[in-house]
């Protein structure tokens, strides 16, 4: 409880003086606000050729905000007041009933008819997820924003290849894939010096880390500066058949712990190679010696899909010290750490307990088969306070409520959904997520034939569509068109946008990355990408919040883009393989990797 003060009587001349005092000043406020004129808003032009679209639907809200104001600096938003977004609760037809969901739960192994968290789970906004200095989990933060770290100078408006390292792969998986975006963390200098590091490395001030788990079943540590490791490569082993070992790390979801403790969060995926029996589980391991220090996942009971694989980035709550992550089996999984670090000991142990599963099931999946319309989730979860954002591959954005594992709303995203939402507060505090969908064949049309693939902006108190835009994609078997990728939701002088690219449109080897309107969804440019992609767009920012884009495609090229116009500024090809990965920036040096088994550290200047 607070302190509470005694209350002291106040002579009543002193009464007299202060109201007389509060009404003058009232007064001249109100002068004030009289003779003042109300500042116009520009309407925002849209100047870019429009690309080939199925049509577009727009319904502003009922609170529709005005338009918003550029900061004039920072890549990182202004905190939002929280409480001013309402909580979420279901509309006519954002009920789970009206998708026939139904979910069972855990806690420990046994199974419960009801749960309630003997700690309540809360995020806030997203620049305090971390107390890192970088990029430290998919996306950056709970809210999936952000894609870079600090501020840059840009007067060339160039890309200059700094440094390439080698990596391996397997016959069938190589290099790094969907998502697979790199981490970059600068560490504390007195974790730095307690971790296995090399000795150059360990002493080495400022040291920026690139941490990347790539599909050879390894995780790599390099020096940001000159792509040397900055220690061993670590070897996660995931697949146990015909007693060999089959190494394969999963394609994007691993997590440094946000309060900065040394700890390495990192699933691996599944296979369908004929004669492997998968093995895949989720890791945690001490980034003081590279130690497994827990698992968890492996060949789950509880899950009604037989499938293990952890595309999803987990994150932690800090108030309650729990883990919080999705898997490709259908099943949410929530664990308490139980964590403590000693930096001047240089020691860093979890004694997890308080595992609590969430799993589903949907009427799509119940009526066609996991194999048409799969249990599972692949794409990152977005969570506010105590709401967790997720889409599936069942075609299901839902909203869950991490202290009871219900779920409280749903939305139909029509086909396999491996893009993962980012969330928005707008100044009127009303909270929206961005998000679109992959397009595969045989779902909604066979595979020679084109289906609408849409970007949604959706109500993320109530799950209603707010408005979509349509695109019409191709798809081809195994490699799907639509989107795989992740939105950017612009700040600084790109707040007024939203940036999604698209698979295999217009035509079936193509691909495009457009630019819409916040407001009403109307695109506002867009750029051919010549070959298609599934990598996400990176945004870069100078001081004064000038916003450069950093887009990759599958022909291997890596382009430099002004973000307000779309116009090409520069391009570098990185090798002939694909680019599949998501970029990340930490100051100016861009990471990224590709399927040709190289990571690839890139300057803007």
């Amino acid at each position: 409880m607070r302190n509470r003060k005694k209350q002291q009587r106040v002579p009543g001349f002193f009464l007299i003086a202060l109201s007389l005092a509060v009404g003058v000043g009232l007064g001249l406020l109100a002068i004030s606000l009289l003779g003042e004129p109300k500042p116009e808003v520009p309407e925002t032009q849209a100047t870019a050729r429009p690309a080939e679209r199925v049509g577009i639907e727009t319904r502003p809200s009922q609170d529709s905000p005005q338009a918003q104001t550029a900061p004039s600096a920072l890549p990182t938003p202004e905190p939002t007041p929280e409480t001013e977004m309402p909580l979420p609760a279901p509309i006519d037809g954002t009920r789970p009933s009206d998708f026939g969901f139904e979910t069972k739960i855990s806690v420990d192994g046994a199974e419960v008819g009801a749960y309630t968290r003997p700690e309540s789970i809360h995020f806030g906004a997203p620049d305090g997820y971390t107390a890192l200095a970088g990029v430290t989990t998919f996306r950056g933060n709970n809210y999936r924003n952000m894609s870079s770290f600090g501020t840059v100078e840009v007067t060339q408006k160039k890309l200059s290849l700094v440094w390439e390292t080698n990596t391996s792969g397997m016959a069938r998986w190589t290099g790094s894939g969907w998502t697979g975006q790199p981490i970059l963390v600068q560490w504390p200098e007195e974790t730095r010096r307690q971790m296995n590091l090399e000795p150059d490395k360990k002493n080495k001030d400022g040291l920026v880390e690139v941490i990347y788990a790539l599909m050879d079943g390894y995780a790599y540590f390099l020096d940001l500066a000159d792509g040397k490791p900055t220690r061993p490569k670590l070897k996660i082993d995931v697949y146990q058949s015909r007693g060999n070992n089959y190494d394969r790390d999963h394609m994007g979801g691993f997590t440094v712990d946000s309060r900065g403790y040394p700890l390495l969060y990192v699933g691996s995926g599944g296979d369908d190679t004929p004669g492997k029996k998968a093995d895949s589980r989720f890791c945690i391991y001490s980034l003081i010696d590279q130690q497994l220090l827990y698992e968890f996942g492996r060949k789950n009971k509880f899950a009604f899909r037989n499938w293990t694989g952890w595309d999803c980035a987990p994150l932690v709550d800090t108030g309650t010290d729990t883990l919080i992550t999705c898997g490709e089996d259908g099943v949410i999984y929530t664990v308490k750490l139980n964590s403590h670090y000693d930096p001047a000991a240089g020691t860093v142990s979890i004694a997890p307990s308080d595992m609590v599963q969430m799993a589903y099931t949907t009427e799509r999946s119940r009526k066609h088969g996991i194999k048409k319309f799969w249990l599972g989730i692949e794409s990152s979860s977005v969570i506010w306070k105590h709401f967790l954002y997720v889409a599936d591959n069942g075609g299901h954005l839902m909203c869950v409520d991490l202290n009871t594992m219900q779920v409280v709303w749903v939305q139909d995203t029509l086909d396999d959904t491996n893009s993962t939402p980012v969330l928005e507060i707008e100044p009127d505090g009303r909270g929206y997520l961005y998000i679109s969908t992959s397009f595969h064949g045989g779902w909604r049309a066979a595979m020679d034939k084109t289906a609408p693939i849409p970007i949604w902006k959706i109500d993320a108190s109530t799950g209603e569509v707010i408005w979509r835009t349509d695109y019409t994609c191709y798809t081809a078997e195994g490699i799907s068109g639509g989107s795989q990728a992740t939105a950017l939701v612009g700040q600084g002088n790109i707040s007024d946008l939203v940036i999604m690219p698209l698979a295999r449109t217009p035509g079936k080897g193509t691909g495009l990355l457009v630019a819409l309107d916040k407001q009403t969804g109307r695109e506002v440019w867009n750029f051919d990408l010549g070959g298609f992609t599934w990598s996400s767009t990176a945004a870069i920012y100078t001081e004064d919040g000038t916003a450069y884009l950093i887009q990759c495609n599958t022909n291997g090229w890596m382009y430099l883009l002004d973000g307000k116009t779309g116009v090409l500024l520069d391009k570098i090809r990185l090798g002939e393989k694909a680019i599949e990965s998501t970029p990340a920036a930490f100051g100016d040096m861009i990471v990224v990797g590709t399927r040709g088994q190289k990571i690839y550290g890139v300057r803007i200047t």
